[in-house]
């Protein structure tokens, strides 16, 4: 060791990196997962180290953005209602759904996770509290798979409706079938990953028995299929693009709307470099926060994204100088 203290001497201990860390290192070894919590939270406590935070930043998140989307999918129903005058299509049905579970989900953001501690050193926590920051991370886990599967599928059932060619209708049939088993699949994964189930969230103490699946592996995965069905669901309609009988400059209008998706792309990617040491971290509830951050974002602006032809075509209604009316949201029947 670079530097010796007495025993008794505090200050000297909290002023060395080096000693702290080999305290560390020996209390890691001798002590379970939950000795080692509570002597590191005395440590901090002794130290005057001051505690870090960002779960507050999640409340505000989930609030704004969860508002946002709601708004967006009132205004569709208004849109569905008011312009175009008839009943509830498929597509509204699936993104009323998303709007259910993406609610759910910010009420679990909120009151679950950041109210028992997500975004805080796990070590600042009670074991109830870190166990309950896991237990409400297992249920947002497969409900992002939901709602992000439900986004999807409201956005195919659209395009169904607008490009009428068999070929295209086949290809985005085909596209839905592989976006329900993609969802399936993952909602599936998220709520088995471990046996028994509950080792999930027990699992941190290190006394209980019980195994998961690699997280890592299986963050990894979700997150590549998920960009690559976004990426494909943007290639469709520009590639269609053309068919539509539509002036130039509504074709540029038109195309520019859906490229708004690119920026739920991006945000998935986003979401993929939070999962770089998912499953390897120590410190689950402050580590897990980011993933836990850029889902919710994911979801959210996913279903702006979805409701924004509607939305744009109530806003032509309320203001006509901003454009004539949209085709994609009046002029195409039910199929």
């Amino acid at each position: 060791m670079e530097q010796s203290c007495d025993a008794a001497d505090l200050q000297c201990i909290c002023a060395s990196d080096t000693l702290r860390a080999y305290l560390g290192a020996c209390v890691g070894v001798a002590c379970t997962p939950a000795e080692a919590l509570s002597a590191r939270n005395i440590t901090t406590a002794l130290c005057h180290s001051s505690a870090r935070s960002r779960s507050g930043q999640l409340v505000v998140v989930a609030s704004t953005m969860t508002g946002l989307a709601v708004a967006f999918a009132t205004a569709r129903l208004v849109c569905r209602q008011w312009v175009v005058g008839s009943s509830l299509w498929l597509d509204d049905w699936l993104a009323l759904g998303a709007t259910g579970t993406i609610i759910a989900s910010a009420f679990i953001n909120i009151y679950g996770l950041a109210g028992h501690g997500l975004g805080r050193d796990i070590w600042t926590l009670s074991a109830g509290e870190i166990t309950a920051v896991l237990r409400y991370f297992h249920t947002i886990a497969w409900l992002y798979f939901l709602d992000t599967a439900l986004v999807k599928l409201s956005v195919i059932v659209f395009y169904l409706r607008i490009f009428p060619t068999v070929a295209v209708q086949r290809l985005l049939w085909g596209t839905f079938a592989v976006t329900c088993i993609w969802g399936a699949t993952f909602i599936f994964v998220a709520v088995f990953q471990c046996r028994p189930i509950d080792h999930f969230w027990k699992h941190w103490d290190g006394m209980h028995q019980g195994s998961c699946v690699d997280a890592n592996a299986v963050a990894w995965a979700s997150a590549a299929t998920n960009i690559a069905l976004d990426l494909w669901l943007l290639a469709v309609p520009l590639w269609q693009l053309r068919t539509l009988q539509l002036h130039r400059k509504k074709k540029i209008g038109v195309g520019l709307m859906f490229c708004v998706g690119i920026f739920v792309t991006v945000v998935s990617a986003l979401r993929l470099q939070s999962l770089v040491t998912f499953a390897k971290t120590s410190n689950m509830t402050w580590d897990y926060y980011p993933a836990c951050l850029w889902s919710t974002i994911e979801v959210t602006v996913g279903l702006m994204c979805a409701c924004f032809p509607a939305v744009r075509q109530l806003l032509v209604k309320g203001f006509p100088r901003l454009g004539e009316s949209c085709q994609l949201c009046a002029g195409v029947q039910n199929p």
